[in-house]
């Protein structure tokens, strides 16, 4: 069965345009950059804050910024999905503790900010190891 040329012609732009829209997406390697690149933000953030009741506020809004920020990432790697996610649930978990440590201060209650520090320091806690996992995953190991 012979094609027309035209018609011949129409295939190979098609193939060509599919190859070209298949090697143009994301790899993992540019997704993980993504996810880590925002999830650096983090560490960053207690550096340069008060350790006042609105140094810990303003410390909340930034990590509620970041959350935010993951949230919108677009990654198509499920696996990757998932660390976004679980992220997100941490950055929310973390920022609540951190407005918890705020209010106590504001408050000047003694016993509330250390129990809101420890809840913080548990919360963070988790965060860690999430940060090891999307390193191992997105390094191969």
């Amino acid at each position: 069965m012979q094609f027309p040329k035209h018609r011949l012609a129409l295939i190979v732009v098609s193939i060509s345009l599919s190859l070209v829209v298949n090697a143009c997406g994301e790899n993992k390697i540019v997704q993980c950059n993504k996810v880590i690149q925002v999830a650096n933000k983090f560490e960053t953030i207690a550096s340069g804050v008060t350790k006042d009741a609105a140094g810990f506020e303003k410390m909340a809004a930034q990590i509620d910024g970041i959350g935010a920020e993951m949230q919108t990432l677009k990654v198509a790697d499920d696996k990757l999905n998932g660390f976004r996610d679980r992220f997100v649930a941490a950055y929310k978990e973390i920022s609540l503790a951190t407005r918890e440590i705020s209010k106590a201060i504001a408050a000047k209650d003694a016993k509330a900010t250390t129990k809101a520090t420890e809840s913080l320091k548990a919360t963070v806690a988790k965060e860690s190891p999430l940060t090891g996992e999307i390193n191992q995953y997105c390094t191969g190991g």
